[in-house]
Parts: C-alpha cells; sequence; structure tokens
C-alpha cells in the first residue's frame, strides 16, 4: 500500500464477510466465533431461503457422473 491509489482504493476491494478482520479483543467480546463457526451459520441461512430455481433430473445425474469421475481420479482415494 505504498501508493497513494492503493491506499485510496483500498476498501474498494471485495472482501468475504466471512473473514473477521476485526482486533482479536474485540473478536474474543463478540463470542470468539471460528471461521467454521460463521460457514455453518451462513449455510444454514442460505438452506432456509426458498430456492431461486430447481435443476431437473437430467442435470442432477450430469453433474453426479462428473462428480464421481472427479473422485475416482482424486489422488489418495
Amino acid at each position: 500500500m505504498a501508493r497513494p491509489y492503493t491506499r485510496s482504493h483500498f476498501r474498494g476491494i471485495w472482501q468475504s464477510d466471512l473473514l473477521d478482520t476485526t482486533r482479536h479483543d474485540r473478536w474474543e467480546a463478540e463470542g470468539c466465533r471460528t471461521l467454521l463457526d460463521r460457514l455453518k451459520a451462513r449455510v444454514a441461512a442460505l438452506r432456509a431461503e426458498p430456492r431461486a430455481f430447481e435443476l431437473s433430473d437430467d442435470v442432477k445425474a450430469g453433474l453426479d457422473r462428473v462428480l464421481a469421475e472427479v473422485e475416482a481420479h482424486r489422488p489418495g482415494t
């Protein structure tokens, strides 16, 4: 952040709200929530929302085949 442009636009850079960049004492005061805690809460919130669309059965089957192939070729399996 040595350049004035970078300093002036730093806050405009997107950062996930799952990553906590607060000071340690504030983090402790707010309950010491870990990244895993925040992820679990986000997943629960997303699952509680109504789905915008549903994939057709043939698309689901195609995705299952792709995932199975990836798993079959993954090192250590």
